[in-house]
């Protein structure tokens, strides 16, 4: 089973063997928001998203551009039954790469190591192809998940 096979990934949020979601707002993200206070209008892009407390807190909070995305049908269910109010049109169930659109901000935090290393090269051009000019990349980026 491939890590950009979803299967893959469903089977980890249905057994909830990821351990990398934090169950909290990322501090990180926190510190992002106060520093560079950005505009509530911001499209905001947060790929492999999972459970993403991240994306209800920005939604919480006056950002009602945020998107999620990831390639498990199993963590959107979960997401959309966590976070019941979130916008359903603003959750994308997609594969990162095959995504089109464009973003001023996108946060990163677990979903680039989670890419199998044979594809991992192919991410700048998409994070590239996916912001808006003068767009951010705002991330935390581990080597292994």
């Amino acid at each position: 089973m491939s890590h950009l096979d979803q299967s893959y990934w469903d089977e980890r949020y249905e057994s909830s063997n990821t351990p990398w979601t934090l169950n909290r707002v990322s501090p990180a993200i926190m510190e992002f928001l106060r520093i560079k206070n950005p505009s509530k209008e911001t499209k905001i892009l947060i790929p492999g998203a999972g459970l993403s407390p991240d994306a209800h807190y920005l939604y919480n909070n006056g950002f009602k551009n945020v998107f999620v995305l990831d390639l498990s049908k199993t963590s959107i269910d979960q997401f959309i039954s966590t976070y019941p109010k979130f916008p359903k049109d603003q959750i994308i169930h997609e594969n990162f790469f095959e995504h089109h659109d464009q973003y001023d901000l996108i946060f990163e935090q677990t979903f680039f190591c989670a890419l199998p290393l044979s594809i991992n090269s192919k991410y700048p051009a998409k994070v590239t192809e996916l912001l808006q000019p003068k767009g951010i990349l705002f991330g935390l980026f581990f080597l292994y998940c």
